[in-house]
């Protein structure tokens, strides 16, 4: 029998990071035919409807909600998406940027985005339009997720962090993200302490005040004059406030004026992210609020020894294969990196065990679970 079920999924919201090579990874690894689709419908911005691969089920729609007002954006979600899923007669609605509130009576969301929930974290911001903004997403969140039928967290921590303030939710699935085989490097070369050749940390992730870089470029800048190697650190990451990359860009001036041993790089294509990882040789992770930050991920797969934030759920993911430190404290960033330059046996470990761990995150099997998962929804 024909299948005759039409799946839609909303990635308006959808931009860069994690979010972006969820979906990307998804799509591209279910075999399709197993499912109980007949279509995809898929909506979302040029620029990502140009990454995801074309494939005779799956349709996108361009939507160029980020060249409209806030008006425009929440009419989209509140009531121009249920026109679009009607006519494309979708059975189910996917929201893998979390945010849905029209009407639709099947809806399942993807919860990626822990900052709305991290108080803590969005005093950072003050009184400003981000502070208002993540309150406002607070509220939007908990509306959407009552909303939907189910909902998919990526990790326990996240799941038990949410629930503390969304009560009452229904079926619930922990499906974490995944990890591209191109990253993994199983020969991974070790330098020589002391030795004449530059040995390059990376910091891989967006410019957020909550990821805490410029703590991280004053560490290294302790780090370089204390430390009988050459060291340099390679920034690698989007920034989409622009208040922030000249913040980011007045600590680089005051600690590297000859630009000689910090780089920013800005935004790097995610299919050439694990060439750069794997010329570097030590990771650095100082986030101090996320859900599943693929990021990390990435580097245990690429086989280097991180020194990493002392936070929840990075600590579930290294667990004991990491020396971790307070994101908000600059001397123990500078000891956790100290410890891990000095320590060639800790650095071998670290590598050995974080490769293993990556190979618990496999897109496949997270694409699987995911639309196994959407199937119970029909």
């Amino acid at each position: 029998m024909e299948k005759k079920i039409n799946l839609g999924i909303d990635a308006t919201n959808i931009r860069s990071g994690g979010g972006k090579t969820h979906l990307i990874e998804i799509l591209d690894n279910i075999d399709f035919s197993t499912t109980k689709f007949n279509k995809v419908i898929i909506w979302g911005n040029k620029k990502i409807l140009k990454e995801i691969k074309n494939y005779g089920w799956l349709i996108k729609k361009d939507i160029n909600i980020s060249g409209h007002n806030y008006l425009y954006r929440f009419l989209w979600s509140f009531y121009i998406l249920d026109f679009e899923s009607k006519k494309s007669k979708c059975d189910l609605l996917f929201i893998p940027g979390g945010i849905y509130l029209g009407f639709h009576k099947n809806v399942v969301t993807l919860s990626q985005n822990m900052l709305p929930f991290d108080f803590k974290e969005i005093k950072r911001y003050g009184i400003s339009s981000k502070f208002l903004k993540l309150i406002l997403l607070h509220y939007i969140y908990k509306l959407s997720f009552k909303k939907s039928k189910g909902i998919i967290f990526l990790t326990k921590y996240a799941k038990n962090k949410i629930q503390s303030f969304c009560k009452n939710l229904k079926r619930k699935k922990i499906i974490p993200h995944g990890i591209n085989k191109n990253f993994f490097n199983k020969t991974k070369l070790f330098k020589i302490k002391n030795s004449s050749k530059e040995y390059k940390i990376i910091y891989l992730s967006s410019i957020e005040l909550y990821k805490n870089h410029e703590n991280v470029i004053r560490a290294v800048s302790m780090l370089k004059k204390k430390i009988n190697l050459k060291i340099s650190l390679h920034l690698v990451g989007p920034c989409t406030n622009s208040s922030l990359l000249s913040s980011l860009n007045k600590v680089i001036e005051k600690h590297d004026p000859d630009k000689k041993f910090i780089k920013y790089y800005g935004n790097i294509e995610y299919s050439k992210l694990n060439k750069i990882l794997k010329k570097m040789d030590i990771g650095v992770f100082a986030s101090s609020c996320e859900n599943l930050p693929i990021s990390l991920i990435e580097q245990m797969a690429s086989g280097l020894p991180i020194a990493c934030s002392n936070k929840k759920p990075m600590t579930d993911i290294l667990m004991k294969n990491s020396y971790y430190f307070n994101p908000e404290n600059i001397e123990e960033i500078y000891k956790s990196l100290f410890a891990l330059l000095s320590n060639d046996k800790s650095q071998k470990k670290f590598s050995k065990k974080g490769i293993i761990e990556a190979k618990n995150f496999n897109w496949q099997n997270t694409s699987k679970l995911t639309f196994k998962f959407l199937e119970t929804f029909i």
